[in-house]
């Protein structure tokens, strides 16, 4: 840029302005391509809920890495009662409130009931 001349600086900072406006009219992923894995979790203490976008395999992966990892790592074990995969769409008990999940407008939340 210090080849240009003012009016093509200020040209170019207009243009490098509209094109990024374009571009983050248009997301960076597709929220539910399936080749692409999401987890997220939240903890309380010692609870904890983990969001899985993806199969009931990759699900029972992660369960079964996570109790491996806390077995070996940190000497714990995991209740295998309370332990449970469930579909995002049945309600899941998290510390006294029921958590589900809704798509509006083609995104995914969560919903507390």
């Amino acid at each position: 840029m210090n080849n240009l001349s003012e009016t093509e600086k200020s040209k170019a900072i207009e243009e490098n302005k509209l094109l990024r406006k374009n571009m983050l009219k248009y997301p960076a992923y597709d929220p539910m391509d399936e080749t692409y894995r999401r987890i997220a979790y939240v903890r309380y203490a010692d609870d904890w809920l983990i969001g899985i976008i993806g199969s009931k395999s990759d699900a029972e992966k992660v369960k079964c890495d996570l109790s491996n990892f806390l077995a070996s790592e940190l000497k714990l074990t995991v209740s295998p009662k309370k332990t449970l995969i469930t579909n995002g769409h049945n309600m899941a008990n998290f510390l006294g409130y029921n958590i589900t999940v809704s798509k509006e407008n083609g995104k995914v939340g969560i919903d507390v009931v």
